[in-house]
């Protein structure tokens, strides 16, 4: 979509690949790229080269999945950043997967 790159996967397939990674080691770099971010990343290249270089990348927002219709790349399935970290924090709850938050104010 306007040079970003985003990966097709259900929610499902999502979190199994992030499973595939937590089990690989290391560092990865999940993105969630909606329609706002991928304008802003015409702008800026940093930001374009940070999600097309990241592990994955998921079709975040129902404009992305409008558009890829309009332009035949189909999406299988909007995959939001907050359903995709959820269902990774109940596999990590299930499976025994240590989680880290970063981020957020002072206290939190």
């Amino acid at each position: 979509m306007l040079g970003v790159r985003i990966h097709n996967l259900t929610l499902d397939e999502a979190v199994t690949t992030a499973e595939h990674m937590i089990k690989d080691g290391g560092a990865h770099l999940i993105t969630t790229p909606n329609p706002e971010i991928i304008v802003r990343a015409q702008k800026e290249p940093d930001l374009r080269e940070i999600i097309n270089n990241s592990d994955l990348r998921l079709p975040d927002g129902s404009g992305l999945l409008f558009t890829g219709k309009f332009v035949g790349k189909r999406f299988k399935e909007r995959v939001a950043g907050i359903d995709f970290m959820l269902e990774l924090l109940k596999t990590a709850a299930q499976k025994g997967y240590r989680v880290y938050l970063l981020g957020g104010a002072s206290g939190i």
